[in-house]
């Protein structure tokens, strides 16, 4: 049965919860952990405990309610651990636990039973804070609704918010584990960027976090190769060249498999293999991380060995004094969500998802030209000589089109229609469709034995005012004019498609 269009995937959830894990620092990134907690599980509040020096007493030092869900922050200060110890020993022994039902799963004489029932807590998920092989701490979520079989985020919120915690107590808010984040997977690169990180940061902190960080997250990371999703760094230096690092599933996408780069390289070889006509994209997709913190875009990117494929790569920025500008994300490859599987061009969920990123006028280059192409007399082929004669004029349109447009985006719209967009000046478009013409004019196919296209463009340099959707709709325009035109020449004004 197909999901719920509501509904995410576990993929997307942990897609998601990177995004909030590796966005911020401090106080605010717990925070926001903890906020995607209660989202996520749909749960009434998610907390963290710390314990003392000592050992002796707890406090509850951060919290995040759902509405109309009261806190208990400031109550739940200097509280005796010893009542609770078994708990926290449980924890410790068996990691993340979800309570599905304390009525039932919990000894009803037991204090840690009174103590839920007091504070309305039917259902419980927690994950230990563990420090050098010790419990220091417990991350929670009371009342979960949802979700609840992805255990696994709650350990890497534990991992993640002790980053910080550490981090706030050391005032190297910065260099906190929460920066490595992506680095702890098994690939070549990723491994140097985190012996790097253990061999500049000697804190005992940072060395338990990496460790229990490697150990913990290992099984993030199978369910994110499994997924297909891969991470990365980019860091632009104050000083020196670009640096990228990337694991193993980036890495696969780029062509490169287990080929040992530098960070260097592995930036010149990432970036140099975006298509041209998705560098405005990217840029824009930089610019709005900057802006906003983090950002979603999806490019082309050029693989070696498999030529065009669709990524979509989610980012967060970061300005690290001393270090420069660092985003990290991930990458996913889309290439059989965009493509149309007839024709090879991108389908019209790319088509839409261009729209929507050209909706402000202001966004759009000057040089942006928009060309509406449609096959003259599809219908009438279909109906005199059956589908499989349609679908070469189909494919050989497509294939003609793309010859002629190469290095461009072009996108099939409909059953004979497509869309391509150039960034070079009319005059300059106005050459490849009479190149097209020229080329349609001397197909000869195996069940059709000629093809006429129509087609029509805009520019927004003569349109300064109007946006992608006025541009298509100008194209189009021109373009049922000159099919119009085509009929006539043929002797009739009716449109067979």
């Amino acid at each position: 049965m197909p999901k719920n269009s509501n509904e995410k995937s576990k993929e997307h959830i942990i897609r998601d919860f990177i995004h909030t894990v590796t966005g911020k620092a401090g106080d605010s990134a717990i925070n926001s952990v903890l906020e995607q907690l209660v989202d996520i599980y749909k749960a009434d509040k998610a907390y963290i405990y710390e314990l003392s020096d000592d050992g002796e007493l707890m406090d509850n030092t951060y919290e995040v309610c759902s509405e109309g869900v009261a806190t208990r922050n400031e109550a739940y200060r200097r509280i005796p651990v010893k009542p609770q110890m078994k708990w926290f020993e449980f924890l410790k022994n068996n990691g993340e636990y979800y309570v599905k039902d304390v009525e039932s799963e919990i000894d009803n004489d037991c204090i840690i039973y009174r103590i839920f029932k007091l504070q309305n807590v039917n259902s419980i998920m927690s994950a230990p804070i563990v420090v050098d092989g010790k419990v220091s701490g417990m991350i929670g979520v009371d009342n979960p609704r949802e979700n609840t079989d992805i255990l696994l985020l709650l350990s890497v919120a534990a991992v993640a918010c002790y980053g910080h915690m550490a981090a706030n107590e050391t005032k190297k808010l910065e260099e906190t584990y929460i920066q490595n984040l992506y680095t702890l997977t098994h690939s070549s690169a990723l491994e140097l960027d985190h012996k790097e990180a253990l061999s500049e940061n000697s804190d005992d902190f940072r060395q338990v976090a990496l460790k229990q960080a490697g150990d913990r997250l290992e099984e993030l990371n199978d369910v994110l190769d499994s997924a297909g999703i891969g991470v990365w760094k980019v860091t632009y230096p104050e000083k020196g060249e670009p640096t990228m690092i990337a694991d193993e599933t980036t890495c696969s996408f780029m062509g490169i498999g287990k080929k040992k780069l530098t960070p260097e390289e592995l930036y010149k070889t990432w970036f140099s293999r975006i298509r041209v006509s998705s560098g405005n994209g990217v840029m824009a997709g930089i610019e709005e991380a900057k802006k906003r913190g983090k950002s979603e875009i999806t490019y082309i990117w050029i693989n070696p060995k498999s030529g065009e494929e669709f990524i979509r790569a989610g980012m967060s920025y970061e300005k690290v004094p001393g270090v420069g500008e660092v985003y990290r994300g991930y990458a996913v490859n889309v290439t059989e969500v965009y493509f149309d599987q007839l024709t090879g061009l991108q389908n019209r969920r790319a088509y839409a998802e261009m729209i929507d990123n050209c909706e402000d006028a202001d966004s759009i280059p000057e040089n942006m030209c928009v060309v509406i192409a449609d096959i003259n007399g599809l219908k009438r082929v279909n109906d005199s000589t059956g589908h499989d004669a349609g679908d070469e004029l189909i494919m050989s349109a497509a294939a003609l089109i793309r010859g002629a447009f190469l290095g461009n985006n072009i996108y099939r719209t409909g059953g004979d229609e497509f869309c391509i967009v150039t960034y070079e000046s009319k005059e300059d478009t106005l050459g490849r469709l009479f190149n097209l013409d020229v080329m349609t004019a001397n197909w000869k196919g195996t069940l059709v034995p000629s093809m006429s296209i129509s087609w029509g463009v805009s520019s927004k340099l003569e349109n300064p005012d109007m946006n992608i959707q006025d541009l298509i709709n100008l194209a189009d325009d021109v373009m049922y004019e000159n099919k119009r035109k085509y009929y006539t020449e043929k002797g009739t004004d009716r449109r067979k498609k």
